[in-house]
């Protein structure tokens, strides 16, 4: 499936086109940080799991005051890894990065940065709920010298409210980062002609696919698939099954990802997320210990992906067209 006919299945039903790289964060508030806040009275912050957080610490994201206009977004990262010099070394080691629209993809917004040519490619994908009560982010590099650095997070604002009984339905984009090498390499500075092949860093690839989540209130349970995985240049991947989800009653929720391999379900990786006020939206983010099934000839020794998914609940004004087929809280 390309990419076009993902953005099909998710094509939003009413309220707009399915087509936005942002959805309009909250009126009043242009700053909101994503991951670990330093101030847990101001945001309610999840506990992402270390296997999903991996070396991101916190993200720091702005709209600029202008929510329908995404070209001069800013973002903060904190990553434990070579990415930039720190904006404020002596307040945190938050790095700025740069918009990069060449790396949209429907539904979430990207930045990257790289200081010269010799040193790392970090790319970041950022996504809000369309009521900004929730969010998430993934940011990885190519790897350089056997090595990369990624991770993903997400949170909720303070004061939501969670639903405590009903069967409900998410649906979305899901977009992932791999320590792959991108086919194109089009967003990497150039180095000098005759370096050495060892020193160059690679621009990561990027993944894209639809999401189906289903979330029951009464039993505190979660699970669902990434359907029509694929390569953003069009080369398709295995669906990801989400089970074993299991939800706690301040809305957080962890559970299994994993591919069907020759017919039996294997357990690669994990997911996790937090339900957003009202359970109108959820954040989520998940991360992959191989990109292939073990049958999969294109399988090798170290390949890994981490994603992220914002994801709108069947029955609200931006749900998908795939949601016209479920009820709202059964």
């Amino acid at each position: 499936m390309s990419a076009l006919s993902i953005v099909a299945f998710v094509a939003a039903c009413s309220g707009g086109d399915g087509t936005n790289v942002v959805t309009d964060g909250p009126d009043d508030d242009e700053t909101t940080d994503v991951g670990v806040d330093a101030d847990p009275d101001e945001v309610d912050t999840s506990v992402v799991p270390e296997a999903i957080a991996g070396n991101l610490s916190s993200i720091s994201y702005s709209d600029n005051g202008t929510p329908n206009n995404n070209s001069d977004d800013t973002l903060l990262v904190d990553l434990s890894a070579l990415d930039q010099s720190p904006v404020n070394p002596d307040d945190n080691l938050e790095a700025e990065y740069v918009r990069n629209t060449a790396l949209d993809v429907p539904g979430y917004v990207a930045f990257s940065v790289q200081d010269d040519p010799l040193d790392r490619l970090f790319v970041a994908m950022v996504g809000e709920s369309e009521d900004g009560s929730v969010r998430a982010a993934v940011v990885g590099d190519g790897g350089q010298f056997g090595r990369y650095f990624n991770g993903a997070t997400y949170e909720r604002d303070e004061g939501a409210e969670i639903p405590t009984t009903g069967l409900v339905s998410y649906a979305g984009i899901y977009t992932g980062l791999t320590n792959e090498d991108d086919l194109d390499q089009d967003q990497i500075l150039a180095p000098e002609a005759g370096t050495p092949s060892q020193l160059l860093p690679a621009q990561p690839r990027q993944t894209i696919g639809g999401i189906f989540l289903n979330v029951d209130f009464d039993d505190l349970a979660a699970n669902g698939v990434i359907i029509e995985r694929q390569f953003t240049d069009g080369e398709g991947l295995d669906d990801v099954y989400l089970t074993d989800g299991v939800l706690d009653e301040d809305g957080y929720f962890t559970g299994a990802a994993g591919m069907v391999d020759d017919g039996t379900l294997v357990t690669l990786g994990s997911f996790g997320g937090v339900i957003g006020n009202n359970g109108d939206a959820l954040a989520g983010a998940l991360a992959l210990d191989t990109i292939y099934v073990s049958s999969d000839t294109r399988d090798g020794d170290f390949d890994e992906e981490t994603g992220i998914f914002v994801l709108p609940r069947c029955g609200t004004d931006t749900s998908p067209a795939i949601c016209d087929q479920v009820d709202d809280f059964d």
